[in-house]
Formats: structure tokens, C-alpha cells, sequence
């Protein structure tokens, strides 16, 4: 998978998955046009200092994230570096071809990666993985602190952009 081509080796995951009566193709599509807003997506997006006027995978390209792969109906992946846990996160563009060995101490890289499997009978499990490596101790310390806080919110965000997706791919 590409997420484990780009970020092997991390400090920090979740992952969280729903299972979707429909095929990866109709939720990729699902998933590159839906916009993801939310009124309590967007409070705690607010929350960490980010205003977006919507969320999506168009919008995410636009901004820091850089889009490291996508394997066809099957995954995509973005990354990010920054600070996460400094207000607004520290962040700075990267290109793809620079994500891989970016390696400048007190920084993290994160992935984020969506991807979907057969699951039998016209139904697909479909995923949303991060994971974040930390370049030395202090950004380990300090993203470890903002991490405790932060992850049950992102978790949240997450599985609303899940069943979103679930339900529209269900319903269209």
C-alpha cells in the first residue's frame, strides 16, 4: 500500500473503517466530489485556528497537503510536515518528491490515506488511516501532549467523513 511506502515507520496511528453496500469505484468517486462540511467539523476545525469555508479532498490539495499517490479505486494518500501542536500547526508546503526524505528535527510527517477493499457480496470496507512520525524527542514530547487532546476530535471528524461517504455512495 502506498501509506506504507511513504511513512513506514511512525510514532502515532488510528484508523478507522466502515463497511459500504457499494464498489470502490462509486466511493472514490463519492469521495473526490463530496464536500465535507459540517457545523461541528468546522467548530473544531475553528478550535485549532483553521477557517475553511469546506472541506474536501480538492480543497485539501490547495492547502498543505500534497497529494503522495493514488492507486486507482483502491487508496489515496496525502502528506503533511508542521508543527501540529504550535497554533495554526506550523505547516509548510512539500513536494511529493520531497516527503519521503524530509527529516528536519522537531518537525512531524503525517499521512493521511483513504483506501477500500472487496468485502464480498457488492460491499467494500472503506478506511481512513493517519499516521504521524515524529523528528526528535521534543517533537515526539510535544506532539505527544497534543495528540492525547486532539485525537478523540480528529477521530470524530473522520468518522463523519466515513458516513458521509457511506451514505451517499449507498444513495446514489
Amino acid at each position: 500500500m502506498l501509506i506504507d511506502e511513504f511513512l513506514p515507520e511512525y510514532n502515532f496511528a488510528k484508523k478507522h473503517s466502515v463497511v459500504i453496500s457499494a464498489s470502490a469505484e462509486k466511493i472514490f468517486n463519492v469521495l473526490k466530489n463530496s464536500d465535507f462540511n459540517s457545523v461541528l467539523i468546522k467548530t473544531l476545525l475553528m478550535l485549532r485556528g483553521i477557517k475553511l469555508e469546506n472541506l474536501s479532498l480538492t480543497l485539501a490539495e490547495k492547502s498543505y497537503f500534497t497529494l503522495l499517490g493514488e492507486e486507482n479505486e483502491k487508496e489515496i494518500l496525502f502528506g503533511i510536515i508542521g508543527k501540529f501542536w504550535k497554533w495554526k500547526g506550523g505547516l509548510f508546503k512539500i513536494k511529493k518528491e520531497e516527503f519521503g526524505d524530509f527529516s528536519l528535527t522537531g518537525f512531524a510527517k503525517a499521512v493521511w490515506d483513504f483506501s477500500a477493499l472487496p468485502a464480498g457480496s457488492g460491499e467494500t470496507i472503506f478506511a481512513t488511516e493517519t499516521r504521524v512520525q515524529c523528528i526528535g524527542e521534543s517533537a515526539k514530547r510535544w506532539f505527544s501532549l497534543y495528540w492525547f487532546l486532539i485525537e478523540p476530535f480528529s477521530g470524530i471528524i473522520r468518522k463523519i467523513i466515513l458516513y458521509r461517504i457511506k451514505y451517499r455512495a449507498e444513495r446514489e
